[in-house]
């Protein structure tokens, strides 16, 4: 069974938005509690994400698996960054 994550965002003005995929979610995807989840991203082309996160703070999350049976899950969330120059990286 496959399951992929995205990630998708979009600045204020609604002129710019990012949808992402990010993986396999087992090689970047922690869920610490029911409130917290957090991925582990890399930059790329480009860093739209990033810098909608850092003007708004607003993403969707969605997860999807790719069985006999697919699932598509997602969510809304309320987002930060956390680089590793951050006090809290360790933490999570």
């Amino acid at each position: 069974r496959r399951n992929i994550c995205f990630i998708a965002s979009a600045s204020l003005n609604g002129k710019h938005i990012d949808s992402s995929p990010k993986g396999q979610p087992s090689a970047t995807l922690a869920i610490f509690s029911s409130a917290l989840v957090g991925y582990l991203d890399a930059t790329g082309l480009g860093i739209e994400t990033f810098s909608h996160i850092h003007e708004n703070g607003r993403a969707r999350f969605t997860s999807r698996s790719f069985s006999k049976s697919p699932r598509i899950r997602g969510w809304f969330c309320e987002a930060r960054v956390i680089q590793k120059e951050h006090p809290d990286y360790e933490t999570y």
